[in-house]
């Protein structure tokens, strides 16, 4: 225990003695403090909040990881190419503990300022809502509570089989025409499930757009439940559609109804129980009539276009939830530095936690890879070596994707900004069951490669 605790003391000394992370802290600081000045919205304080807590938050966890993979990737490696690990390498210090003190040494400053600036951002957001109470009406401030400063338990409308209308659909596609170059069956099947999707989430004149819920619990006495919509702009332009809301149980399908005329940006929320008429509902049917006179078509999103929302907790623990899960890829980020720094020089150990930041960037690319194939796979008549490197490239993104999947968090920032719920349960699933083998696995091969390495070769 000793051995370990003075190891994480020296490190974090040596880690706030280093001019990169002072760099990096002034960085921060000027994030925190100039950037909201210059931040401007879609003119409404919601909009505002969202990006102070988009980038505010968002930039400074980025400048974060960047200090972190420089002080871990230094822990080691700069002790070693300095020779201040040396005499400590001749005491009775085992090697394990060495890696353990530093990599809780680099966590331990990068997550304590990573939550410094989650309270210096939940300071500036309450006072931005104090100085618009006396500016904003009632209603732009229960918009307010109800679409930011709030943590909302979803609830996603039940998915539709489109299985047999898509097959039915690339059937016929198949028979009457001949595919283009380059495009095989699986992207067209995609593409039509895609059209099929946008079709299901959309109404023309005097149509009516459908969505059931099968709730995860009955609704409580007078519990707040809303209907939160989102239209499609980019297919609908600046055209502003009237309609009419409905909503009820299978059957009693009219219980809220409520007309609306609105502009296809932002978010709009509906409260539907305000007189408890849905109390004890345990499926709630929602459904939009398009009721413009000028044929103009409506578009929602697919997915999360329409969503009921129940009470789920409030704001500023649901914040911190939030960085609690950017805390876990930090500690990630320092344990992958110091076990690169276990390996390589300090150059080479930047260089290659760095390639690890660069590939999670583009983890949405490499998804893509796996479910459509590279585009050596779609090449007609592909020679042998063609074929061997495309299997080469597939086993290299399945391996990548493997290694990636731990740390693909949903969006954690954006769900905060618009009041959805991360819940507690959610949080220990992640950093527990995802996070944590991750953690021992880098630790291992770390710990490992520290064995192996012969610290006292002459370089």
């Amino acid at each position: 225990m000793k051995n370990w605790w003075a190891i994480y003391l020296l490190t974090l000394r040596a880690a706030l003695r280093e001019r990169v992370a002072w760099s990096m802290l002034a960085l921060v600081a000027g994030v925190l403090i100039l950037l909201p000045l210059g931040l401007r919205g879609d003119g409404t304080l919601s909009g505002e909040l969202r990006m102070h807590i988009r980038y505010s938050i968002g930039l400074s966890a980025g400048l974060l990881a960047a200090m972190t993979l420089w002080v871990s990737c230094a822990s080691v490696a700069g002790d070693l190419s300095s020779k201040r690990l040396h005499m400590v390498l001749t005491k009775p210090v085992s090697r394990a503990a060495l890696w353990w003190g530093k990599w809780l040494a680099v966590s331990t400053l990068s997550v304590g300022l990573l939550f410094v600036c989650g309270f210096v951002t939940l300071f500036r957001v309450n006072g931005v809502v104090r100085g618009a109470a006396a500016e904003k009406t009632p209603e732009e401030l229960r918009v307010l509570r109800d679409t930011v400063l709030t943590a909302r338990r979803p609830e996603a409308p039940e998915a539709e089989d489109l299985t047999e209308e898509i097959e039915a659909r690339l059937r016929e596609e198949l028979r009457t025409s001949v595919l283009p170059p380059g495009v095989t069956e699986e992207m067209l099947r995609r593409e039509i499930e895609l059209l099929l999707l946008a079709l299901r989430n959309s109404a023309r004149q005097d149509q009516t757009v459908r969505w059931e819920y099968a709730l995860s619990a009955p609704v409580g006495t007078e519990e707040d439940l809303q209907l939160a919509y989102r239209f499609d702009g980019a297919s609908m332009g600046a055209v502003r559609v009237p309609g009419e809301w409905r909503g009820g149980t299978p059957e009693t399908p009219d219980l809220f109804t409520r007309r609306v005329e609105q502009s296809p940006s932002g978010e709009y929320v509906l409260h539907l129980n305000e007189d408890g008429r849905f109390d004890g509902a345990a499926r709630i049917v929602v459904a939009f009539v398009n009721q413009s006179e000028a044929g103009d078509m409506v578009f929602f999103r697919p997915g999360d276009g329409v969503m009921l929302y129940r009470p789920g907790g409030s704001f500023a623990p649901n914040f911190l939830r939030a960085l609690g899960l950017l805390s876990g890829l930090l500690a990630l980020l320092a344990a992958l530095g110091v076990s690169s720094g276990c390996l390589f020089s300090l150059p080479v150990a930047c260089y290659v936690t760095s390639v690890m930041l660069v590939m999670r960037g583009f983890a949405g690319t490499v998804e893509q890879a796996l479910e459509e194939g590279t585009p050596l796979s779609r090449m007609e008549d592909p020679g042998v070596l063609v074929r061997v490197f495309n299997s080469v490239s597939m086993t290299m993104y399945r391996g990548v994707h493997m290694v990636l999947r731990p740390l693909d968090l949903d969006s954690p920032l954006e769900r905060v900004a618009n009041g959805v719920l991360i819940s507690g349960s959610e949080l220990a699933g992640v950093l527990v069951l995802r996070m944590l083998p991750v953690l021992l696995l880098i630790a291992g091969g770390g710990i490992f490669l520290f064995h192996k390495r012969e610290a006292g070769v002459a370089e």
